[in-house]
């Protein structure tokens, strides 16, 4: 179901624009702030592959793209005769949709650009009980996401850009079973730095 979705979102954006568009691929890496009690920031580590063309205006380009990344967090906690060690893991897989402009300044091939995103976050955790209490869970959930960015890129040369921006990620809560027990976390807002390195074809 997931995987229509964003097959859908794509054939939809691509369908006018495919015979004029510029295509790319983008490592990218990330600072990721979760901004939820007792977590600390995280490295993120994603890819971006997508296209631009050609908006109405000629300051204007659009881009579509299809973005993935994944960020791990751990927590170690003893105390009380027992010690419990944990992970927890986001990998945002989503649809971004940018319209990029170029102001009055010096640099032409720096562009201002802003939009949305749209998909989901595979969220996992493990956690492990010892001493006093003894026990391991293993959980995982598909969780909502909707965000939006905002950043500059700069085309280095026709092939190459370097894109550096902010994105804010708001994760939808989730339902996590384990051993016959259900879960249920609150919604999770993530604020993200990133850059990365588009290559052009």
């Amino acid at each position: 179901m997931k995987i229509k979705f964003f097959v859908m979102i794509a054939l939809l954006c691509g369908a006018a624009t495919l015979s004029r568009a510029e295509y790319f691929i983008r490592p990218i890496v990330a600072n990721v702030d979760i901004r939820t009690a007792g977590y600390s920031n995280a490295t993120s580590l994603g890819f971006c592959a997508g296209y631009f063309w050609d908006g109405e205006e000629p300051s204007m380009r659009n881009e579509i793209s299809l973005e993935y990344g994944s960020a791990t967090w751990k927590f170690d906690f003893s105390g009380q005769g027992y010690a419990i060690h944990a992970s927890e893991q986001h990998q945002p897989i989503f649809v971004n949709f940018r319209v990029h402009g170029s102001g009055e300044w010096a640099m032409k091939n720096l562009r201002f650009y802003l939009g949305p995103c749209l998909g989901w976050t595979y969220s996992t955790g493990k956690a492990i009980a010892t001493g006093a209490l003894i026990g391991s869970a293993n959980v995982s959930a598909w969780n909502f996401t909707v965000g939006g960015s905002a950043g500059f890129n700069y085309r280095i040369s026709r092939l190459v850009d370097i894109d550096i921006g902010y994105r804010y990620l708001h994760i939808a809560g989730g339902a996590y079973t384990t051993d016959g027990i259900t879960v249920t976390t609150e919604s999770a807002g993530a604020r993200i730095l990133y850059a990365g390195i588009g290559f052009h074809f």
